[in-house]
């Protein structure tokens, strides 16, 4: 009973090379690990030296995004903007990556049946972004233009009570 128990309890992965599990499975047997894949991609970890560093940060004050950068020095965006932190360099402000002609002309395509991610691709931007201004064109479109709101910066908009937990 408790060789059964032991050899059911322990993958075949883990007690293939004992002599035990030799004459059982057969010397010739090639174990396969269970719950795993043979296709498995493994993140490849990138450490700019001290000069690649010093690269992005003037790449970046001459105007290339975060997300450029990223991509040129193949590194995750957080970590270009953590580099970019421990230099001292101020972030750009975020501006609206949709003017309002955009976000009229968004909002035609879409009610012409466009997806956000068509639309998105025609303004080089995210989908997420044409649906956020779709989405805050229609609120403030709908209310009468005494109610609607005048938020302009992110410390002036309302708190969600449940994320004050």
């Amino acid at each position: 009973m408790v060789a059964l128990f032991q050899r059911l309890s322990n993958p075949r992965g883990a007690l293939a090379n004992s002599p035990e599990a030799s004459d059982e499975i057969g010397a010739d047997a090639t174990p396969e690990p269970s719950g795993t894949t043979t296709d498995r991609t493994v993140q490849k970890q990138v450490r700019l030296s001290s000069e690649q560093v010093d690269d992005l940060v003037a790449a970046y004050q001459a105007g290339c995004s975060v997300r450029d950068c990223a991509r040129d020095f193949g590194v995750h965006r957080t970590t270009v903007m953590s580099h970019l932190e421990r230099r001292g360099v101020e972030r750009r402000a975020q501006g609206r990556k949709l003017d309002d002609e955009a976000v009229a002309h968004a909002r035609s395509l879409f009610a012409a049946g466009q997806s956000a991610a068509s639309i998105a691709r025609e303004y080089e931007v995210d989908a997420e972004t044409v649906r956020r201004a779709l989405h805050n064109d229609y609120l403030t479109s709908s209310l009468p233009s005494t109610q609607q709101p005048r938020l302009t910066s992110v410390e002036q908009r309302p708190i969600n009570a449940e994320c004050r937990r």
